[in-house]
Order: C-alpha cells, then sequence, then structure tokens
C-alpha cells in the first residue's frame, strides 16, 4: 500500500469484510475466550478518546481525502479539528494522538516511527453502509485487549472497573473511565448481538 502505484482492491476488501461479520458475534466471543491471553493491562491498553466518529469513519475519510500520505499527531489532530478555531500546536498533537492510537487499536490504521496511515479496512470504510459499519466495528471493538480483558473477567462476576484500571492515577482513571462507558454504550445498543449480560456486569460508578 505504501507502493504509489499500488492498485487498492477495493471490492476485495469490502468482500472481506463480509466474510468477517458473516461470523456470528457469538463465535468472536468464543474465540476470546479460548484463545485471549489478555491477563493485565498497561496504560497503553486503556484508549482514550474525545468522539468515536472522530476515531473512525471521520478520521479515514479526511485521511483518504488527502490520499493517505502518513500522518504525524499533530497533523491528525489538524484535519479533525477542522472547525475553524484557532487552538496551539499542543492541543492539535494531543486530540491527534489519542484518535489516531485508538484507530490503529481497532486495525483501521497502522503506524510506522509515529506516522499513521490507513490500514486496509480504513481505506474503505467510509464507503461502508450503516448495517455493515456497525458490524464491522463491534468485531473490532471486540479486538481491544481492555474488551477482551472486561469481558474474560466478566464470565467470573462483576467487574469493578476501577480494580481494572489499576495501573491509572484516580485523575487519569475519572478522564478515560467515560471512553470505556461510550464503547460499552456501543455494544449494548448492538441490534445484532444483546451484550446486556457483560456489559450489566461492568461497575463503572465507584460505589
Amino acid at each position: 500500500m505504501l507502493n504509489y502505484n499500488f492498485n487498492f482492491p477495493v471490492q476485495q476488501v469490502k468482500e472481506y469484510i463480509v466474510e468477517l461479520i458473516s461470523a456470528p458475534v457469538k463465535d468472536y466471543l468464543i474465540c476470546i475466550e479460548k484463545y485471549s491471553k489478555v491477563s493485565s493491562l498497561s496504560s497503553r491498553d486503556i484508549f482514550q478518546f474525545s468522539n468515536l466518529e472522530d476515531a473512525t469513519r471521520n478520521l479515514c475519510k479526511l485521511v483518504k481525502q488527502k490520499d493517505d500520505p502518513g500522518l504525524k499527531h499533530i497533523a491528525v489532530g489538524k484535519i479533525l479539528l477542522n472547525d475553524g478555531k484557532i487552538r496551539n500546536d499542543g492541543a492539535y498533537t494531543k486530540y491527534g494522538e489519542n484518535h489516531a492510537k485508538f484507530a490503529e487499536d481497532l486495525g483501521l490504521m497502522y503506524s510506522l516511527e509515529s506516522v499513521f496511515f490507513l490500514s486496509c479496512l480504513g481505506h474503505v470504510l467510509d464507503e461502508l453502509e450503516e448495517d455493515l459499519y456497525k458490524k464491522l466495528l463491534t468485531r473490532l471493538v471486540l479486538r481491544l485487549r481492555l474488551v477482551q480483558k472486561l469481558y474474560l473477567d466478566s464470565l467470573k462476576g462483576v467487574v469493578n472497573l476501577r480494580d481494572c484500571l489499576s495501573v491509572l492515577s484516580e485523575s487519569t482513571f475519572i478522564r478515560r473511565s467515560s471512553n470505556v462507558k461510550t464503547i460499552l454504550n456501543f455494544l449494548i445498543n448492538s441490534e445484532e448481538y444483546d451484550f446486556r449480560d457483560f456489559v450489566c456486569k461492568i461497575q463503572v460508578e465507584k460505589k
């Protein structure tokens, strides 16, 4: 894909996505139970973003419009925060870093020495119909190490999110727990699989 003469196989990638979502969500969960080796988390595993759309469809669409040149954090922040407001470089860099890294965790981007490029999935994401997009994103969310850890722990009983994210300071936990809630809400709103048994076992708020 880094070759300028590369002819991107859009149709083949879309067919691959259809193949991915043809496998029921339950099969993915069974694979997590059998093969996931996530026993602990680092701070890098605990994602941070401000807007889920900015880390998925918006980012992929905007990067593709620029012909996917390879973007550093600050450049990612500038194409996402394009509302006309003037911000300092630190704000652009932090916003870009959070959303590019989360897109990478989902498999929509990849990085080479902190320069981000679209993956095959990211290249076609903005072309997918809504139903197809949501089904694909559900499966990509399940590849997140944090989500796998929460799911595996939930099979044993109620999960206290603060205990699970003990690697974080209290102030950082407060910020990132809202991101976890966003992802859990996305799953519980799924129209193809009932995630309530899983999500309802995650105790997000401190008791």
